[in-house]
């Protein structure tokens, strides 16, 4: 049997779903439109439908021994070792958020905070920004500069 057009590979699989009852209306009546230009796939749907009849009407057979399934525990064994591992994971990015010193981010609004309170005087906030990195140092500089001229500081 060779390749078969596109066309007839759909059909004949929807030769099967037609036989459960699958199908929507739509594409029962391409699959009986198709069946009735094409003799192959008609044959092919006609030998399928009594091959299906036929397992359908057979008595159903009894098994000599049990079937036993294998066990699922490893599966689940491996899915608790994995959730496991993630909490451990995100415990430790949490305490390591928590215990972590403040970021230079947090410097910068400490300062902005007590210049707005007065703490820090006119002139003298050079003092208090030296402890900030250099692109925060240029960046405190010139926001409190231009706050103190719409405050009374």
């Amino acid at each position: 049997m060779g390749v078969l057009p596109w066309n007839c590979e759909r059909a004949r699989s929807r030769v099967s779903l037609d036989l459960d009852e699958e199908l929507s209306e739509l594409e029962e009546t391409m699959l009986v439109g198709h069946l009735a230009s094409c003799a192959s796939c008609a044959a092919f749907a006609s030998e399928l439908s009594v091959i299906t009849n036929a397992l359908r009407l057979a008595p159903h057979e009894q098994i000599p021994a049990p079937v036993v399934l294998p066990s699922t525990r490893r599966v689940a064994g491996r899915f608790v070792q994995t959730a496991a591992a993630a909490a451990v994971a995100l415990l430790a990015v949490g305490l390591g958020t928590l215990l972590s010193p403040p970021s230079s981010t947090d410097q910068m609004r400490v300062a902005i905070s007590q210049a707005r309170a007065g703490v820090l005087l006119e002139g003298s906030y050079d003092d208090e920004a030296r402890g900030l990195p250099r692109h925060l140092l240029v960046s405190f500089r010139s926001r409190v500069s231009h706050e103190q001229g719409r405050s009374n500081l």
